[in-house]
């Protein structure tokens, strides 16, 4: 993972955290945030919407609010 500049730990964060995003993008089966947080591992929902507002610049809320515009482009 060295050729990202970013630790293994972090690639798998930032890949679950992508997968978090395409299935709020792709919401068909209306789970809210919380259940898609959970399916993808993440438990503690505080450092989740941190560390996704980080990588993405928007909430995981206003990704779902939002997933009806231009389907953003993900990272990695």
């Amino acid at each position: 993972m060295q050729c990202y500049g970013i630790s293994p730990k972090q690639y798998i964060q930032v890949l679950r955290l992508n997968q978090v995003r395409r299935e709020l993008l792709n919401n068909q089966d209306s789970l809210t945030i919380s259940e898609i947080a959970f399916n993808y591992g993440f438990f503690h929902l505080s450092l989740f919407s941190q560390n996704y507002k980080r990588l993405f610049g928007e909430t995981p809320g206003q990704t779902l609010q939002d997933k009806n515009k231009t389907k953003a482009t993900t990272i990695l």
